[in-house]
């Protein structure tokens, strides 16, 4: 693999690009550079070089982008959101023949797979299907203060092994943050904090197990978070709480107000939001 392959982001690069995005980065690299410019010429030339370079090869250079792209083009005139698809669930993804499942639809699968089980109106997952997946979930999230990249290796090497609508994944680190950068089949993109990424795939590994259709299994493994009680990785209660009450957590929407959602008390993560 060479250094360029490893830099490119198809994704956002190509067809793929979103052009309103690329278009602010361009500005704010141009006034990047102006300023420099006052200070050291020359230092100026480089960063202007470097940003477009990775404006170029990644489609942006201001870090995050990929992550407010569809909002800030949400805001924009014109059908600007066609190639600025972003989601934060691998039951989103594009590309499979599930696309647009109904969630009743959903649920009736579900139970006749043996992977819920309904007491009047309490639906809660199979003994079965809890301790398959729990286990799921710890190896997965195994090792990650030790060796983080080969912990973080195995999550990529899991998803791809499982499911199928997917055309690339990798981790992507931007501060602090760990994400699971999951592009569809139909170039629609998942960006998924760690702990949400190991309990979709760990989901999708243990529904693997079962009956259900593997079409269903990707919109079923984020449904499931709803019945999560602990964080598979700080191990701390997941609860129900509101968006501004969770560290990181970006808005799903840009005119609607929050929902509730359920997340981490500990490390602030959203698992599930109730639309």
């Amino acid at each position: 693999m060479t250094v360029l392959s490893r830099l490119r982001r198809p994704e956002h690069t190509g067809d793929g690009r979103c052009w309103p995005c690329t278009v602010v980065n361009v500005v704010l690299l141009a006034a990047l550079a102006g300023v420099v410019a006052l200070v050291a010429p020359a230092v100026a030339a480089l960063v202007a070089l470097g940003g477009a370079a990775a404006i170029w090869l990644r489609g942006y250079f201001v870090p995050y982008t990929p992550r407010f792209a569809p909002r800030l083009a949400a805001l924009l005139p014109g059908d600007y959101l066609e190639h600025a698809a972003s989601t934060e669930t691998l039951g989103d993804l594009g590309g499979g023949d599930a696309d647009g499942v109904d969630g009743d639809d959903l649920l009736r699968e579900l139970l006749a797979a043996g992977v819920v089980d309904a007491e009047g109106e309490h639906l809660e997952p199979t003994p079965a299907f809890a301790s398959a997946w729990r286990s799921e979930m710890d190896a997965l999230a195994a090792d990650s203060d030790d060796r983080p990249a080969d912990a973080d290796g195995r999550l990529v090497d899991a998803l791809r092994e499982t499911l199928e609508h997917v055309d690339s994944a990798r981790i992507e680190r931007t501060g602090s943050e760990t994400f699971l950068v999951v592009t569809g089949a139909d170039g629609s993109t998942a960006w998924l904090r760690r702990p949400v990424a190991i309990a979709e795939v760990a989901a999708v590994r243990a529904l693997d197990e079962t009956a259900l259709s593997p079409d269903l299994r990707a919109p079923a493994a984020h449904a499931l978070c709803a019945f999560l009680e602990t964080c598979p990785v700080c191990e701390g209660d997941v609860v129900e709480t509101t968006p501004a009450d969770c560290c990181g957590h970006t808005l799903s929407g840009t005119t609607e107000g929050p929902s509730d959602v359920l997340a981490c008390e500990t490390c602030g993560v959203v698992f599930y939001e109730f639309r």
